[in-house]
């Protein structure tokens, strides 16, 4: 009888040890970013405005832009587009490299020359940027040198 309850109390320990770790690798090892957020990027009288979500996970994920670029030269492009890529995570540095872009039929801009206001990875595939994610509140935020933010939930 005793040996009954040591085996099961050991079972259940087991049981709890390995979800704690499960839980934790999932939450802190390997956590599942899904949000979206609203951005306004100004750089060099380029403005482009619009809603972009993010769901990464498993070191690969989905990106889905929409908005209005307006340009210099008084030009004002829709965007709608989904951009999937795959990431290598470096503490809490993520190396993206977007490997397709599907743009929607309301999406108006061609190509990617010359575009300052977006990083590259949102107009062509095949390219990589970097970015530093980390938890903020409820959400996260995306951060780069010399490139635009964003706070997503």
């Amino acid at each position: 009888m005793m040996k009954i309850k040591i085996l099961a109390a050991a079972i259940i320990i087991t049981f709890f040890i390995v979800g704690g770790g499960g839980l934790w690798y999932a939450h802190s090892i390997n956590p599942k970013i899904d949000c979206s957020g609203y951005a306004v990027w100004d750089i060099d009288h380029e403005l482009f405005a619009g809603d972009i979500t993010y769901q990464m996970h498993n070191h690969q994920g989905i990106v889905t832009l929409t908005g209005v670029l307006n340009t210099p030269d008084a030009h004002s492009y829709k965007i709608s587009r989904i951009i999937y890529f795959t990431y290598q995570k470096l503490q809490q540095n993520y190396i993206i490299t977007t490997h397709n872009l599907v743009r929607y039929p309301s999406d108006e801009l061609q190509g990617s020359h010359e575009r300052k206001a977006m990083p590259l990875i949102y107009l062509s595939k095949d390219a990589t940027f970097s970015f530093l994610i980390q938890p903020w509140r409820e959400g996260w935020t995306f951060t780069t040198v010399g490139s635009p933010s964003l706070l997503c939930r």
